[in-house]
């Protein structure tokens, strides 16, 4: 045991074991797989920093003042991972609830608040959960609900972004980052859909722009950018060890209120 958590053993896992694990996803449904891949991948991870990146996405960055100055006060980090961008929020004086499906991930983003922010929480709420279930999101209204690196790997995107929007309060905001068709990885691995691949025995699933919007039918769409950035290598456990950039899109859109 070490600081309460439980030590676990690293071998060196194969790319035909990690797509025997995502088989296993397919084939069984449970929840477990999925959250032993992902906790296998945290646990890889070496480094003080993020597994996904030094610091909180640009583009959350950016839109701060602008929710601040808009009356948002409660937010959900969906999927929060370890913590890089609930941390940033909290520190800007947001209430923050972070739902992962990773035990691993969970207790990360909670050393991180420990190492660099104790004092923020208080204003912090972790919870485990599956964000492709439906009984698992973190109970609301929120003011705003945060999803940064979930598209790219859901199976069923249209389960969760009805979940995203029952649990914002009337008028609340999504903001929402989504691969798009132009990202340096598209293509890579086994087709398995449209758009839709298998690399490393991880799903990957990216969208065109009319795809991505087809999902935020039940929100009102107040402005998609289109973004280039650069990602740090995630470690032995995810498929990518070395330096390389993505291209999303970045649609920040608001609940719909019936009149």
């Amino acid at each position: 045991m070490k600081g309460g958590r439980r030590e676990r053993s690293l071998e060196p896992r194969s790319i035909p074991q990690m797509e025997y694990l995502h088989r296993q996803c397919q084939i069984k449904g449970r929840q477990e797989m999925r959250t032993e891949m992902w906790d296998d991948i945290y646990c890889r991870y070496q480094g003080d920093d993020s597994v996904w990146r030094e610091g909180p996405s640009e583009f959350v960055r950016q839109k701060a003042s602008f929710f601040r100055h808009v009356g948002v006060e409660k937010v959900l980090d969906a999927p929060s991972g370890d913590g890089r961008n609930l941390t940033y929020l909290a520190d800007e004086g947001f209430e923050v609830t972070g739902i992962d499906i990773s035990g691993e991930a969970i207790e990360k983003c909670r050393e991180r608040i420990r190492r660099l922010c104790p004092h923020m929480m208080e204003r912090v709420t972790l919870v485990q959960g599956d964000l492709e279930s439906l009984d698992s999101i973190a109970r609301g209204p929120f003011d705003l609900i945060l999803c940064d690196f979930l598209m790219i790997h859901l199976h069923e995107p249209g389960t969760v972004l009805e979940q995203f929007h029952s649990s914002l309060r009337p008028n609340g905001f999504l903001l929402l980052e989504v691969p798009t068709l132009d990202d340096p990885h598209f293509g890579h691995g086994q087709s398995v859909g449209q758009n839709r691949f298998i690399d490393g025995g991880i799903d990957f699933h990216f969208y065109s722009l009319e795809e991505a919007l087809s999902y935020l039918s039940r929100f009102r769409v107040c402005v998609v950018d289109e973004l280039e950035f650069s990602d740090p290598g995630h470690g032995s456990g995810y498929i990518r060890e070395q330096r390389h950039s993505h291209r999303s899109w970045v649609c920040l859109a608001q609940k719909a209120v019936k009149t």
